[in-house]
């Protein structure tokens, strides 16, 4: 039933987009688990991430695409009774490379993290890399799986500032109109 809706969604199968299209809007949630650098004293868990993209040239095999995009997380300190509140929010360029339906896209985000736990706050700005292979049964859906290594400078639960290093991958799925 799931491979007759996704035939259904596009009266050009898995063809790429017709020539008349030369950009397209995405929307992409994900759901991560992240393993947060030992440093931080906080426990790895599920987030999620939402971004807005534009995406470039859809019709070749080489797509560019811009974006703005928030991530949350919800996760325990090394004290099981404090929870930590991280939010994050991006900018991100990248390209996407088509084979076929299948596609391996790279992009690179900078932007704010925002650290919360009772007691203490910081803000930290922060470089992400992403790796990420998709599915497009359609133009205007994209399937996929992202890894993410994300680098920061922070002095959350800590005294002073230093860099940490975070990695999330989790299932990601986008429309494009």
């Amino acid at each position: 039933h799931f491979i007759a809706l996704l035939a259904m969604l596009s009266s050009e199968g898995l063809a790429p987009c017709s020539e008349d299209i030369d950009r397209l809007i995405g929307i992409r949630a994900t759901v991560v688990y992240t393993s947060w650098d030992s440093d931080l004293d906080i426990g790895g868990g599920p987030g999620y991430e939402v971004d807005f993209r534009g995406i470039f040239n859809p019709r070749d095999t080489t797509r560019y695409f811009a974006g703005l995009g928030f991530a949350g997380w919800n996760v325990e300190n090394d004290d099981p009774s404090v929870t930590v509140d991280i939010w994050m929010y991006r900018l991100t360029g990248g390209v996407e490379i088509d084979f076929r339906t299948l596609d391996v896209g790279f992009a690179v985000s900078t932007g704010t993290l925002y650290w919360h736990r009772t007691g203490e706050s910081d803000d930290s700005i922060f470089i992400e890399f992403e790796l990420s292979l998709g599915y497009k049964p359609t133009p205007y859906l994209r399937i996929g799986l992202v890894a993410i290594a994300n680098h920061t400078y922070t002095s959350f639960n800590h005294k002073n500032n230093h860099v940490v290093h975070n990695y999330s991958a989790g299932p990601g799925v986008e429309f494009r109109f």
